[in-house]
């Protein structure tokens, strides 16, 4: 998937993981800004937007910001060095495939090559570390975790990622185990990266078969210690034909071919010439084994991988707790935040409010701090002033016992993504309050957005003396998520 980003005078075709890398790392620096000053930016920005998808609307914003951003061409060089993973990757596999194919085909005019040992080694052992493969990806198997870790553990992906981490000064390889992110992104770019040097193994085994064929005169057959019977292997054979059978014959050994490959070392090796040539007559069926069992599911696995990964970047930037307060900077009304105490005049009436994007098919519950209203009183604010039926009301108590409304919060948390917390208006914000922001903010984690309604006694607008209380106290607190909003029915200009 690719990007056209163009900005002023710069139009440049970036990868989708370069964009994401930029915007990941821009987010980080930008927080060290003021907040009223990335408000009024992004606000503005947000206005000129066309785009409705979330992911959609972060790129244009991105686009318009690219080229203010310290060491821009990060990402780019991020993609650059992967690009040099995966032809370091494809290079090693097309070397090591040509080496085992050399040793496996290995033929002095002795003994035939063996089919059942070729056939092990350059399709049966990559089988089975690709059915491997399948049952280790990412959530496909219950209770599989563990063989994916070590699998990720033994990867030579692993080392790739590394290195584009090292030299980039990334994080790509978080997700791993030990790491510190849980994108899905490095799991399935550790699977792409693995087929890629798969694929060049096998292309690698396909070229050095081939001009062994082209070049020499192999001669194949089969042998084995296990009582087997010519039309036992036979059939076995067939089986494996059975895709192009149909279209190509030539590939599919007859009965009578599988009879004279058979060979016993203590019978000795000589043959006639024609029975010398006929033996050699095996090759289409090997290297269409090794076409189908072993390059083909590759390239098939590293499209659908290459797909996932995609998928998974996407998912590593909309599953950031940044982008989430930008998305809610971006759609947010014409309303001020003070970053900090000095910032807010004294005379100021303006609430210190920044409203995330609240709809009326938003999955929000509501939480009443200290009793501010009653529970049917929350719900007719919540109804009739902003259109919105939370999907559950708590009331919390300072007095209550901690561990059981910590474990009332932590069952309303599934598939929650907004919570509304109405408190008293009139009373300053104490620190056991700020303490209990912070509390579930650690139980219910980062992608929950906090909206901190405070209200008087008949639910409505506070005072403006007391908004500056509570903008100055709760701007202080380290929360990209957390929002103060002015109750239904005072000032939203």
């Amino acid at each position: 998937m690719r990007l056209c980003i163009t900005n002023g005078q710069r139009v440049a075709d970036e990868p989708l993981l370069g964009v994401v890398v930029e915007i990941d790392r821009w987010l980080a620096l930008d927080r060290e800004r003021g907040y009223e000053q990335r408000l009024q930016r992004d606000r503005e920005i947000g206005r000129t937007l066309n785009q409705t998808r979330s992911f959609d609307r972060v790129l244009a914003w991105w686009e318009q910001l690219a080229d203010s951003a310290p060491d821009h061409d990060r990402g780019h060089r991020v993609v650059k060095m992967r690009r040099l993973a995966v032809l370091a990757l494809l290079i090693s596999g097309f070397v090591t495939g040509g080496f085992v194919t050399s040793a496996a085909f290995a033929y002095d005019g002795s003994y035939p090559v063996n089919l059942l040992l070729l056939l092990s080694v350059l399709v049966g052992v990559p089988g089975l570390l690709l059915l491997l493969t399948l049952l280790a990806l990412p959530g496909w198997v219950p209770g599989m975790r563990t063989l994916g870790d070590t699998f990720a553990a033994l990867s030579l992906g692993r080392w790739a990622l590394h290195w584009i981490d090292r030299v980039g000064h990334t994080d790509l390889a978080g997700s791993l185990p030990g790491g510190r992110r849980h994108s899905r992104f490095a799991r399935w770019q550790l699977v792409v990266f693995s087929q890629w040097f798969a694929v060049g193994f096998f292309a690698g085994a396909l070229l050095v078969a081939w001009s062994l064929v082209a070049f020499t005169d192999l001669a194949f057959g089969w042998s084995t210690t296990l009582d087997l019977d010519s039309a036992d292997v036979h059939g076995f054979f067939a089986l494996l034909a059975w895709p192009w059978a149909a279209w190509l014959p030539a590939a599919l050994p007859d009965l009578n071919l599988t009879e004279a490959s058979q060979y016993l070392r203590l019978a000795g090796a000589e043959t006639s010439k024609g029975e010398a040539m006929r033996l050699g007559q095996w090759w289409p069926f090997v290297l269409m084994v090794m076409l189908c069992y072993g390059l083909l599911p590759r390239l098939l696995l590293l499209g659908f991988g290459t797909w996932r990964v995609h998928q998974a970047i996407r998912a590593w930037l909309l599953d950031n707790p940044e982008v989430s307060a930008l998305l809610d900077r971006l759609d947010s009304p014409s309303l001020t935040y003070a970053a900090a105490a000095e910032d807010l005049p004294e005379d100021s009436d303006t609430a210190a409010v920044s409203a995330p994007a609240l709809t009326p098919d938003a999955r929000l519950c509501a939480l009443i701090w200290n009793d501010a209203l009653t529970v049917d009183a929350a719900r007719q604010m919540l109804q009739q002033s902003l259109h919105l039926a939370p999907q559950q009301v708590l009331t919390i108590s300072v007095l209550e016992d901690e561990q059981q409304w910590q474990a009332e919060l932590e069952r309303m948390a599934d598939g929650v993504e907004s919570l509304v917390i109405l408190t008293k208006g009139w009373e300053p914000p104490l620190l056991e309050f700020v303490d209990f922001l912070e509390s579930i903010r650690q139980r219910l984690g980062d992608a929950i957005r906090f909206a901190v309604v405070p209200v008087d006694v008949t639910g409505t607008t506070i005072l403006p003396a007391d908004r500056r209380v509570w903008a100055r106290a709760l701007a202080r607190i380290d929360d990209t998520a957390l929002y103060v909003m002015d109750a239904p029915g005072g000032s939203q200009a």
